[in-house]
């Protein structure tokens, strides 16, 4: 017999469902390119602090300037409520078939800057994996003894940390990038952007040691439950998203399949880890296991050194082939 929660839960479930079904319109949409941008320059092309500051890439700022072939484009009517709505929707359908559309990412895998991107993104997420699965288990016991709602509480740490990652992540990395383009004579790199992987480094390293040690020792909550679950939170909203953004950075014109690529990366990673992170606890403990974590954290993380000194050359070593596969996906 269904019992009255899972009727609450069948007609909230109906109740978003519908909501979408009236509301998400559908968003694909197929530009048109200039013959300037699809046989351009690849994304290693420098681009000037001012044009990052207006938003523009270097691309962007070549095929408005130097090519008038969009210019007498007309622009095409607005689309009415059921089009926007409709279920099926094939106007800006990519015109490859299906099943070049699930291949062409994996194609990718010799790219350094996607690949390396997607494992930093997979070890963020597999620490997102070990709150969810340890946190019940930790602090439900002793010395802790939280309530139900009290180890849920300690997801406010998380989001708290997540904020600050993503701002980190997003804004102050941004600001990184055009400040040593100014010092760069204008000229800015992908790499720089790497220079702020830096802090999370740190920062989610040690909130792993605090979060483990923490309540291995039976320290006061606040360290491991507070402090160290914010600290990993920050890594994981701050990490993952200058890896992808270097990586969409390096290689804009081929970024939908390169994020398909790093998602699914990411994907193997928590995944994995998700269902080892049981079986390594029971084998090495909470201490052990948590000190070795925090070094893989910090490798993983300290790798973006390598990018910094060795990708503008990993970006020459693939670029003809870049060149094709920006050039295909827009054909």
């Amino acid at each position: 017999m269904i019992q009255p929660d899972s009727f609450s839960a069948l007609n909230d479930c109906w109740c978003e469902q519908s909501a979408e079904l009236f509301t998400m319109e559908e968003s694909t949409y197929r530009r048109p390119i200039s013959s300037v941008e699809v046989g351009g320059v690849p994304a290693s092309a420098h681009a000037t602090a001012k044009e990052l500051e207006a938003g523009e890439d270097k691309h962007t700022t070549v095929a408005s300037t130097g090519a008038h072939d969009d210019d007498d484009t007309p622009i095409p009517p607005p689309k009415t409520y059921m089009q926007r709505f409709s279920l099926i929707q094939t106007s800006q359908n990519d015109p490859r078939s299906w099943v070049v559309i699930l291949l062409r990412p994996f194609a990718l895998v010799t790219y350094p800057a996607v690949m390396w991107a997607g494992i930093v993104y997979g070890v963020q997420v597999m620490w997102l994996s070990l709150l969810a699965t340890t946190q019940s288990e930790i602090f439900s016991l002793e010395p802790y003894n939280f309530s139900v709602v009290n180890v849920g509480n300690i997801n406010f740490a998380a989001f708290i940390g997540g904020i600050l990652g993503m701002l980190w992540g997003g804004t102050v990395s941004d600001r990184c990038l055009l400040y040593l383009a100014r010092r760069n004579s204008g000229i800015a790199e992908p790499e720089m952007r790497l220079w702020t992987m830096l802090v999370p480094s740190i920062i989610n390293s040690g909130g792993l040691l605090m979060y483990g040690l923490g309540a291995y020792y039976g320290l006061h909550w606040i360290l491991s439950a507070g402090f160290g679950t914010g600290c990993i939170a920050f890594g994981i909203g701050s990490g993952g998203a200058i890896a992808i953004t270097y990586a969409v950075d390096c290689y804009s014109l081929v970024a939908s399949e390169a994020l398909v690529l790093m998602l699914f990366v990411r994907n193997l990673f928590g995944m994995g880890f998700t269902f080892a992170i049981q079986p390594w606890l029971s084998a090495d403990g909470l201490r052990n296991t948590s000190i070795i974590m925090a070094m893989i954290c910090l490798v993983s993380n300290l790798s973006f050194l390598g990018m910094v000194w060795f990708g503008k050359g990993m970006r020459r070593w693939t670029a003809s082939r870049y060149a094709k596969a920006a050039e295909g996906a827009r054909t």
